[in-house]
């Protein structure tokens, strides 16, 4: 089973019919629109991992997330410049695998079939990227925070900043036990902050503490450090009346 590619040429073939898994599609119509792929992936293990989702995990279970994105990305061996082929992804959501696409977006919204240039809302390259992007010599610790919620996920890796690789562990460390409206407010004051920063110039040390001043301001920005403090004195008064 080799890696195969789908045509922007083909797209006009689908309608929202298909996407909903109500027709077929005419197969000869797309034969001479599906092209080899040179990269190097492994297609049964994908077919694997992708009915392993579908057998597994409920409709529309975002838990399913970290479980695709780490298989699919060591069953996908791609550089970046051929993951960043939308036909690629194409031809799996549309052709190769539908059927999970369906199950894990049940609202079947053609953004999360069809790739064009943005990988953020389509249905496996996002589990992929994000993976490439927290994935360290085999170590899948930040990409399962990543994961763990979709605040996270949505918020951190839907901004620019995200191609940062050295940032996003300190980030991630710091929402890893963060409630999921911090992520938000995190992601808002991380992409003010690049509007005027370079991370390629800034050392370790320095993204290490632009990653917990960036919490402390969201946290304080939500007013949550006021309720902090509040119920620390309520619970300092009620030991000192005691």
């Amino acid at each position: 089973m080799s890696a195969k590619k789908l045509e922007f040429q083909a797209l006009k073939y689908i309608d929202k019919h298909y996407l909903q898994g109500e027709e077929d599609l005419e197969k000869e119509k797309l034969e001479k629109h599906i092209k080899e792929f040179s990269g190097d992936i492994d297609m049964e293990r994908v077919n694997e991992v992708l009915q392993q989702a579908i057998s597994e995990y409920e409709e529309g279970d975002t838990d399913m997330d970290y479980f695709i994105a780490k298989e699919l990305h060591k069953a996908a061996d791609l550089t970046r410049r051929e993951a960043a082929n939308p036909e690629f992804w194409n031809y799996l959501s549309l052709i190769f695998k539908p059927e999970f696409v369906r199950h894990r977006w049940p609202s079947c919204k053609k953004n999360r079939f069809i790739m064009r240039t943005s990988t953020d809302r389509h249905a496996l390259a996002r589990l992929w990227w994000i993976a490439e992007l927290t994935e360290k010599d085999g170590d899948y610790r930040h990409t399962e925070i990543a994961f763990s919620k979709q605040d996270i996920a949505q918020n951190i890796f839907d901004n620019d900043f995200s191609h940062f690789k050295d940032l996003l562990p300190p980030v991630l460390e710091r929402l890893d036990n963060e409630p999921s409206q911090v992520a938000k407010k995190y992601g808002e004051i991380l992409n003010r902050r690049f509007a005027v920063l370079l991370e390629e110039d800034m050392t370790k040390k320095q993204l290490e503490e632009l990653a917990e001043d960036v919490r402390v301001r969201a946290r304080r920005e939500l007013g949550m450090e006021v309720r902090e403090e509040k119920r620390l004195s309520k619970l300092r008064n009620k030991i000192s009346r005691s």
